[in-house]
């Protein structure tokens, strides 16, 4: 009797320690919420000013659920610290067929999600992703930070008509559906996986003189950059700010358009910060200008941006000159200015939101 007691009380041990070590494994694991995420309230005005974009939230949804799978989590942490693009940016060409331990892949399990709670057909879930162009998953503030063996980010997305100036919150979700709002003024302490459009895909152009340009003399370059108040052009949602600066001489020896791509983590509000950018090459042998015409990459329809610069070599004489290039309708213009050849020293200030420092 004493034996089989000794054997029952083994068992109920052993069954309480297992499901003690049990719960203390699924504790582990927890839903990173952003000490100012609001949770969402259908009523409240806030709410109802927030953008909505049904079709990609179904797939923010079925993503958000897929995050209880660490293996997932790992992958997609894993893509976006490799930075192909310069910022924490994941295509989803390069995810949806990557292959789970279960199984399965990526862009099956998402259909699963998708299809249980929107009882959608696979041709409607090809459809929402199509209607997104370059998709991609990112995770734009602390990807470096996130812990994949206990952290579930919430899943956010960039909803269409997104304007950085008008668009204050976006609603975000959790493995469970619950649905929050997060600032996009505010950069969230902890990381947020983000849907939306890949806004790196632009290589730089040069329009005119390549060979010219070539065997030129002067190398004109920059050395720092500053943005004044970059949530203003790129909110945290929409990760590093990018910028096209189109650039042309009036003397018509350079029409160049260039692209470049900064980390976010590098760009601090009213701060200097050290960038080397080799812009052109130049040939001059007089008082001669660059105009310098900038705007930050966003998405939309194409657009043609026109930038009218007024070169005055000497008082009482002015040569007017026009940069020209084609950006897309959602791209925030931040203005021009001019480079003269007497002071290749030299602050360009493109309105308030961006300047730069040329040299040779």
């Amino acid at each position: 009797m004493k034996t089989r007691n000794s054997i029952l009380f083994l068992i109920v041990f052993l069954a309480t320690f297992v499901s003690c070590k049990k719960e203390m494994i699924e504790q582990q694991t927890y839903t990173a919420i952003p000490s100012k995420a609001v949770v969402a309230n259908s009523n409240s005005s806030m709410s109802l000013s927030v953008l909505i974009d049904k079709e990609t939230e179904q797939l923010a949804i079925s993503l958000a659920k897929a995050l209880k799978d660490k293996e997932i989590r790992k992958i997609i942490k894993d893509e976006a610290m490799l930075q192909f693009d310069g910022d924490y940016d994941v295509l989803y060409t390069t995810l949806k067929d990557k292959k789970l331990n279960k199984g399965t892949n990526i862009d099956d399990l998402l259909f699963e999600n998708f299809q249980s709670q929107t009882k959608g057909t696979r041709s409607s879930f090809e459809k929402t992703k199509e209607n997104i162009k370059d998709l991609q998953f990112s995770v734009p503030v602390n990807c470096e930070k996130w812990n994949v063996e206990e952290q579930m980010p919430l899943v956010t997305y960039i909803p269409k008509n997104f304007d950085e100036k008008t668009t204050k919150y976006v609603r975000a979700f959790d493995s469970e559906g619950k649905v929050y709002l997060l600032s996009t003024q505010e950069e969230p302490e902890v990381p947020v996986v983000v849907i939306g459009t890949c806004e790196r895909m632009e290589k730089e152009i040069n329009l005119k003189n390549e060979e010219k340009q070539n065997k030129a003399r002067f190398y004109i370059k920059c050395s720092k950059l500053q943005f004044p108040e970059l949530s203003n052009i790129e909110t945290w949602v929409q990760g590093g700010p990018e910028i096209r600066i189109g650039m042309k001489t009036n003397d018509d020896q350079v029409d160049v358009l260039k692209v470049y791509y900064f980390d976010r983590k590098d760009v601090k509000d009213n701060k200097w910060f050290y960038y080397t950018a080799s812009f052109y090459r130049w040939d001059f042998t007089d008082l001669e200008s660059t105009g310098f015409g900038v705007t930050e990459i966003d998405n939309g329809k194409p657009y043609e941006f026109t930038f009218g610069i007024t070169f005055t070599p000497y008082p009482g004489i002015s040569i007017p000159f026009t940069i020209k290039y084609t950006g897309k309708a959602n791209d925030d213009n931040l203005g021009s200015d001019q480079l003269y050849t007497d002071n290749l020293g030299q602050q360009i200030d493109c309105g308030s939101q961006f300047k730069m420092y040329i040299t040779y």
